[in-house]
């Protein structure tokens, strides 16, 4: 299954898969969360995936050339601090815990953010 196919699957099913990645060992594979940033908010609004690491890959199609992307879990812990994003694609990979975290444009406030939800 080619990349692009994962994507797909990704927006339409709004889940994380596990597909190996080239600077990893054979044996070693990492979630892969794919999301849109799209002039009034992210799509999908809501992903699940188990905790430990992910890889979310942020693509900017909207219109805006002002980006702050952040991420914090609920109860406050930050996951990605807030920091400008001026790229069309933006790639993060992360150890997550157990919860529910926004990924936010704090440039556009009143965007729709990202639900992540790990479990």
């Amino acid at each position: 299954m080619t990349l692009l196919r994962l994507q797909t699957l990704l927006y339409l099913g709004a889940m994380c898969v596990t597909i190996p990645l080239s600077d990893l060992s054979a044996q070693q594979k990492i979630p892969i969360a794919v999301v849109s940033l799209r002039d009034g908010g992210f799509f999908p609004q809501k992903i699940t995936c188990s905790s430990g690491k992910l890889l979310l890959v942020v693509k900017n199609k909207s219109q805006a050339d002002n980006i702050i992307l952040g991420m914090a879990r609920t109860d406050g812990l930050t996951a990605i601090p807030a920091a400008a994003t001026p790229q069309l694609s933006q790639d993060y990979v992360l150890t997550l815990g157990s919860g529910t975290y926004t990924l936010t444009d704090s440039a556009h406030p009143k965007w729709t953010p990202l639900t992540l939800i790990v479990q």
